[in-house]
């Protein structure tokens, strides 16, 4: 009975790898058009994203998004959750459009997802001047001390 368990669970780990492995965004660059392409191309009314899937809740995985937009809005779930000041917003904005993203995913991830063994993933999308960048905290070790990322979580703390 000892031995069904234990295969019962090995099952369900390496069936749980193979899905999150399956279904990991890759980090990418989305660019957006040039100005030659749309005379009225403006950065995305959403700036940043953040994304957290993972776990098990009662109806299946856990999941919940927060948007930070340029307007200053926080929503959680599609609801207002604060607005920031015109100081915040501006400062967010800057680190977003002159964020080097080359850099902030040059540390790959290299352990198991989190998400194989009812934990989470965190994925941030930024939509700067230049494009959308896309981050999950599956393929890059994120810096939560760096300028961009612990300006996100004085915003939202975690």
């Amino acid at each position: 009975m000892i031995i069904v368990g234990i295969l019962i669970i090995a099952v369900a780990i390496v069936v749980g790898i193979y899905y999150s492995q399956k279904s990991k965004p890759q980090n990418q660059t989305i660019p957006q058009q040039s100005p030659e392409q749309s005379a009225t191309n403006t950065p995305s009314q959403q700036l940043v994203s953040i994304n957290v899937r993972g776990g098990l809740c009662p109806n299946g995985e856990c999941s919940s998004t927060t948007e930070i937009n340029r307007d200053g809005t926080v929503l959680t779930g599609g609801k207002t959750k604060a607005i920031l000041d015109k100081a915040q917003i501006t400062k967010l904005v800057n680190l977003v459009d002159t964020q080097d993203y080359k850099t902030l995913k040059a540390q790959k991830f290299t352990e198991t997802c989190p998400t194989a063994y009812d934990g989470s993933e965190i994925i941030y999308t930024f939509n700067s001047r230049s494009g959308t960048e896309v981050i999950s905290s599956c393929e890059v070790v994120i810096d939560q001390d760096s300028p961009l990322f612990y300006e996100i979580n004085q915003i939202i703390p975690n």
